[in-house]
């Protein structure tokens, strides 16, 4: 099943199969759970998490985190050595990942709304910087 998660996600043009990758998460958690096999769910979703966190697949993690798929913790499985805290922090973003996709998005917004006046000294600047830094001075 982890394969074929990581395939659908992987084969998706853009977030064609993440819904069914999704399913299949939720699936396999829920299998885990009644298997009393949580080490080997958590173990994935952390494998996922490192995986597609603030890399070229961050829109399915964000997918992941925001559908509440948390660690399998020791109220629900006893097998489980994860506190109930700790199956919620994998959640989270990790601290710079969705604040620099924010700043890049109030950067853009920035430029695009930027008066025409500026956005031509803007340029003209930029023009200006990369010239100088290729003839050395």
């Amino acid at each position: 099943m982890e394969k074929r998660i990581l395939q659908l996600v992987n084969d998706s043009i853009r977030d064609q199969f993440y819904s069914k990758a999704l399913e299949c998460l939720v699936a396999l958690r829920q299998g885990c759970v009644q298997e009393e096999e949580p080490d080997s769910f958590n173990k994935f979703l952390r494998s996922l998490r490192n995986l597609f966190e603030g890399k070229r697949r961050n829109d399915f993690w964000e997918l992941v985190a925001s559908s509440n798929i948390t660690l399998v913790h020791e109220g629900e499985c006893d097998a489980s050595s994860v506190s109930q805290q700790e199956s919620e922090e994998v959640r989270k973003c990790r601290a710079g990942y969705r604040s620099c996709q924010l700043g890049l998005l109030l950067l853009t917004c920035s430029v695009v709304s930027m008066p025409s006046h500026l956005s031509v000294l803007a340029s003209t600047t930029s023009t200006a910087t990369r010239s100088t830094s290729r003839h050395g001075g």
